[in-house]
């Protein structure tokens, strides 16, 4: 969306100063116009200038007091608005405003409505979240002084603003250039292979004595007049996912040196992480003093610093390894050092000077928050309220924090954890405007647990303005004592249903091919080792257990933040052998407090044949708070299932094979000592036999290819439908066509398909084929029909429309509105039957007909209002209960008025829809790759196509009133003594034809000043008693006049001459009584005058009816040529 949809744009503005004589007042034009000058401040602008106020700076002022007041009012939409119109209100909002976020005085406007919105359309996001660093790799290329242009650029951006996710954006691009090969620029970037160093280790999440060695043979030999160099790497090291990574690291050092009883300062990898942390916390002060110098590391965050966490480290583990001991042992345990005082002092006091130091004890904090270990967490948040530049405040540090808080919620029932927590530390940072809104999302979860007084007292001290929304909301979970989650920490659920699948082999030759899966195989690389855990057999029943270590098949950058390469996964497998049958259920053990995974699979008999084995399986996904991924993370799960469904039935149907080359190709049933055979229970069989009917032979044969998760929404379907107490529930492709129309949506689809079902009984839909009888008209007149000998070249049906042949009106007035609807219905209820009809003929899904519309001869006459209203109201119809059944519309031989009526028509159809259209200028131009049999005549004669040629239908036929017999009597017309002119006529409820009395020697005249180069002026018109010339004029002059003489032109009022001022745009016509009269002409920028006249040799009055209506050339949609041009582009794309 741009400003142009907003406001009128570049171009208007453009023609505004080509047009004018004074370009200063064309501009004040255009600002009044578009609202950009408000006339209520015109008054002021004078004065301001005495003042020698700028008007930049005023307008600025007035821009920002209005876009305040705008924030102020959408805030207020949630306490002023139900819930669902202030929804709708936001999406309006957001839909008409969107464009504007590019505008930098207007984005937080915008940025308040997506706050206030619950959920935020993808399309939307995706534009906020646009992944930019491929792109400007791309537009770089390979240009080396472009690239210092955008390194310089993002040097001055992290100077300015001190965002780090410059820093990010400077590793990323280079990493995105070096997996380009853009060797050009990573050969001369010396920063190239230190962060494709870094970048390893991170991935791999350790630095090795390899890495180390050449990560620290890139900062030891830089050389002297070269210092610049670490400006870049230190941006590099800068990068939030460098500093994690190095602090991470070097805990994970320290707590293994506490359990070896090793020293920091003998630990040369340790020693380089520090000095990269230390680098990379200076790399705003560097490039802001251009100082590149490395800052001489302090000795003491070694030898003082390090060991007094390390102790605290110890005491953590002490006291942790004594609270697992015995009762009766922990008194005689550990009585020297009390392993639950303050921190060593030398802590306390690094943390305040030395970022290092902070940012070590933040991650130390996060560490055993993570293990919940109270106490230990205890002792270090007291402290970190002191760390240096209150990084300990910042918000990733606190996101972490409450994430590892939230499930030790039982430990907020302890005062004295309270205190530490908020009043310790929480508290000392209230100051800052983003620590009050990390407590409400901490107290959304674990206020049930905290002391009513200690709650009252947080809530009244976290009271914030900027986010009330949140605190009301905070607020009424409070007293009421609810555990719905919170928005922005929300569920979401995600269930998963497949098909049947059916193998053509016994259950035992199956369960010895499933055995071969087992550890691991090459058809299955995701998984990459399976350890049994339990393995228990009992007669006939055996229950396995395994711990399943996956490949996460994650994005790199998704990776990078969760910090995780494999999953691991509990599966346990249920078999009974005597009853044959086999149950797996598997459940994620990874981030389990986040992401809950499970999934149920069955391996059992076919109901109806016992050497047969089927398969299905069902899976749930539940997010929780997934780092803000819970989107990317549910499309991750989607492809993940997807992928491994279709893997699983290739395996089985491997090993099948690999035990045939081996000999195997019968495996003995179980028998129990007595003798008797397995045999499945009849109830097991009876209820599965329901499920067979979706298994993957009814979907080759009746529904056609589906992904599992389209064949997981199908299920879904059916069972939600299941729960509605239909009468009946609709088969499997009908379901299908409904999914498919609202992009398998399951809960708008079954909206669409039960309101399309409530329609059907209404208008007793399901018996139209055997109650409806084809009106004489019909039969005579109607020129369309089946094709019976022809099918398209995808073995849909033919049905055949000769468009240009159709007398509309003739049938509207004969067989009404209603006629004409029951007529439709009963060609789409013909089309289901024929598609069912050859999908069991030809063995696969034919769930679409194919429309050929024939437009020889196609007139304005077509474009008849009434007509054309009700087309449209056929067309909502259809496309409400008949979705998906349109696979292709064929048009073919339009003359030049086609254009006109699609236009007219194709902005009500569905955009779906709309794309099968394709276009022909003849036969010959390319029908028959649709109609592969199609004779050479086809069309030409009306025994090839099997239909009637229509024509004009007989007014002795109709039964409606034309519009000249509507009021009764044309001589009460004629008697009446007034003039009457411009009198509205209703005519099927569609109030557009007007009329006006017309007496001899009389004109009646419209004039038409058109500035829209190429509209359309489209017109209709049927005089009652008598013939009547029409003509068009045209004109360059502006006709502005009134004229009241009616005997007179206005051009004899004007003294115009013709071909001298005027001319004839159409030559005259003359129309016959009561014919109705149709055309239509592209105008030029000009004026046009539509006259009237009964003709000088009769004297007799008629009664006129017109209508007419200019298409604008925006919509317009062009030439035949044009709509030709877009058919063979959608069949270039198919």
């Amino acid at each position: 969306m741009a400003m142009e949809d907003i406001i009128n744009g570049q171009n208007n503005l453009r023609n505004a100063l080509t047009s004018c004589d004074d370009p200063l007042k064309a501009i004040e034009a255009f600002q009044l116009r578009n609202g950009i000058v408000l006339h209520s401040l015109r008054p002021m602008l004078p004065l301001l200038d005495l003042h020698g106020v700028p008007r930049l700076d005023f307008h600025t002022s007035i821009l920002e007091e209005l876009r305040e007041k705008l924030i102020q009012q959408i805030n207020d939409m949630n306490t002023k608005m139900e819930v669902k119109e202030r929804d709708k209100k936001l999406k309006e909002l957001l839909n008409k405003s969107f464009g504007l976020i590019r505008v930098k005085q207007l984005r937080p406007a915008v940025m308040a409505i997506l706050r206030n919105m619950k959920q935020i359309d993808d399309k939307y996001l995706r534009v906020l979240v646009r992944d930019l660093v491929q792109k400007l790799a791309h537009m770089i290329g390979s240009s080396v002084k472009l690239y210092d242009m955008v390194l310089q650029f993002l040097r001055t951006l992290f100077l300015r603003t001190r965002n780090v996710h410059y820093c990010t954006l400077r590793a990323e691009l280079l990493m995105a250039l070096h997996d380009l090969d853009i060797q050009e620029i990573i050969s001369v970037d010396p920063c190239h292979k230190f962060t494709w160093c870094l970048d390893a280790c991170i991935r791999e999440k350790q630095v090795d004595i390899k890495r180390s060695r050449e990560l620290q043979g890139f900062l030891d030999n830089i050389k002297r007049g070269h210092e610049q160099i670490l400006g870049d790497l230190s941006m590099t090291l800068c990068d939030p996912y460098a500093i994690n990574f190095l602090a991470s690291s070097a805990i994970k050092i320290l707590l293994h040196l506490v359990s070896v009883d090793g020293l920091p300062r003998s630990n040369s990898i340790l020693i380089l992480l520090l000095r990269m942390l230390s680098l990379g916390l200076s790399a705003w002060r560097m490039i802001d003093t251009q100082d590149f110098k490395e800052s001489k590391f302090d000795i003491q965050i070694l030898t003082k610093f390090l060991p007094a966490l390390t102790s605290l480290m110890v005491d953590d583990q002490a006291r942790n390894f004594h609270s697992r001991l015995p009762p009766d042992e922990r008194s005689n345990a550990l009585i020297v050092i009390d392993h639950e005082g303050p921190v060593p002092e030398a802590i306390e006091a690094y943390i305040q000077e030395s970022s290092v130091a902070s940012i070590l004890a933040m991650y130390y904090a996060l560490h055993v928050a993570k293990q919940k270990d109270r106490i230990g967490l205890l002792r270090i948040l007291t402290i970190l309220s002191s760390c240096k530049e209150d990084r300990a405040y910042e918000d990733p540090f606190l996101h972490s924090l409450i994430a590892y808080l939230i499930p030790m919620a039982d430990e907020f029932s302890n005062e004295e954890f309270c205190t530490g927590l908020f009043d310790g530390f929480l508290f000392a940072g209230l100051n800052r405007d983003n620590v009050s809104k990390h407590i409400m999302k901490l107290l959304w979860y674990v206020h049930a647990k905290i002391n009513r007084t200690r709650l009252n007292t947080l809530m009244k001290a976290i009271e914030p303005d900027y986010a009330s929304e949140l605190y009301d909301a905070l607020t009424k979970k409070v007293e009421l004592g609810g555990t719905e989650p919170m928005q922005g920490l929300i569920k979401m659920p995600q269930e998963f249903q497949s098909s049947v699948r059916i193998y053509k082999h016994p259950f035992e030759l199956i369960m010895k091919a499933y055995e071969r899966r087992f550890p691991t195989c090459p058809q299955m690389p995701i998984v990459l080792d399976c350890v049994v855990m339990e393995d228990n057999v009992d007669g006939p029943r055996r229950h396995t257990k395994r711990h399943c270590k996956l490949r996460v098949d994650f994005p790199y950058i998704f990776k990078k933040i969760i910090g995780i390469d494999v999953a691991y996964f509990i599966q346990e497998n249920f078999l009974d052998l005597k009853e044959r049958k086999l149950t797996i259920e598997a459940t994620n053990e990874t981030f389990s407090s986040r992401i809950k995974i499970s999934e149920k699979c069955r391996y059992y008999v076919h109901p109806e044949n016992p050497d047969w084995t089927c398969f299905d399986q069902s899976a749930n996904l539940e997010i929780t708070n997934f780092f803000g991924f819970e989107h990317q993370m549910e499309k991750v799960g989607m492809k993940q299932y997807t992928q491994m469904t279709l893997k699983g039935k290739e395996i089985i149907e491997f090993f099948i094979d690999q035990l045939k080359d081996e000999g195997i190709t019968h495996v003995d049933m179980w028998q129990d000592p007595e003798g008797s055979i397995a045999e499945v229970k009849k109830e097991e069989l009876e209820s599965c036999k329901e499920q067979q009917r979706l298994n993957a032979d009814y979907i080759k044969n009746y529904l056609g290819e589906l992904t599992p998760l389209q064949e997981s929404r199908l299920l879904q379907m059916r069972k939600k439908l299941e729960e509605q107490n239909l009468d009946e529930i609709p088969d499997y492709p009908t379901l299908l066509r409904f999914l498919r129309a609202r992009d398998f949506s399951i809960d708008k689809a079954t909206t669409m398909l039960i309101e399309s079902l409530k329609w059907r009984i209404e208008h007793d839909v399901d018996n139209l084929l055997k109650t409806y009888k084809e009106p004489h008209v019909v039969n005579q007149y109607f020129p369309g029909e089946w094709n019976n000998r022809l099918t398209d070249d995808e073995q849909r049906p033919l049905y055949v429309i000769k468009l240009g042949n159709m007398d509309v009106k003739g049938l509207l007035k004969s067989i009404g509105e209603e006629g004409l609807l029951r007529l439709t219905l009963y060609i789409c209820e013909q089309g289901l039957k024929k598609m069912e009809e050859l999908t069991n003929l030809h063995g696969k899904p034919i769930w679409s007909w194919c429309l050929l519309v024939d437009c020889k001869n196609l007139s304005m006459r077509h474009l008849w209002r009434p007509g054309l209203a009700l087309l449209l109201k056929i067309i909502e119809v259809v496309e409400k209960n008949y979705p998906e059944t349109m696979g292709r519309v064929l048009i073919v031989r339009a003359p030049r008025v086609f254009p006109i009526l699609w236009t007219v028509v194709s902005t009500f159809i569905d955009e779906n829809t709309r794309n099968k259209f394709l276009f022909f200028g003849d036969i010959e131009h390319g029908l028959d790759h649709f109609i592969p049999s199609m004779p050479s005549d086809f069309l030409l004669t009306s025994d090839k196509t099997l239909i009637h040629n229509g024509g004009v239908i007989p007014k002795q036929l109709y039964k409606n009133e034309s519009i000249d017999e509507t009021d009764g009597n044309i001589d009460d017309f004629e008697t009446d003594g007034d003039d009457v002119t411009a009198t509205k006529i209703k005519l099927n409820e569609v109030n557009i034809y007007q009329c006006n009395k017309l007496r001899p020697g009389q004109f009646h005249e419209i004039v038409i000043n058109n500035d829209d180069h190429r509209a359309v002026l489209t017109w209709d018109y049927e005089s009652v008693k008598t013939e009547v010339l029409f003509t068009i004029y045209e004109t360059d002059s502006k006709i502005n006049i009134t004229h009241d003489d009616e005997y007179t032109s206005i051009f004899d009022a004007t003294n115009m001459k013709e071909n001298v001022n005027y001319k004839k745009k159409e030559l005259t016509i003359t129309s016959r009584a009561k014919e109705s009269v149709q055309g239509s002409i592209e105008m030029e920028k000009a004026s046009y005058i539509l006259q009237w006249m009964i003709p000088p040799a009769i004297d007799q009055s008629t009664r006129l009816m017109y209508f007419y209506e200019i298409l604008s050339s925006a919509n317009y949609r062009g030439s035949m040529t044009s709509l030709q041009s877009q058919s063979a582009l959608s069949l270039h794309s198919r």
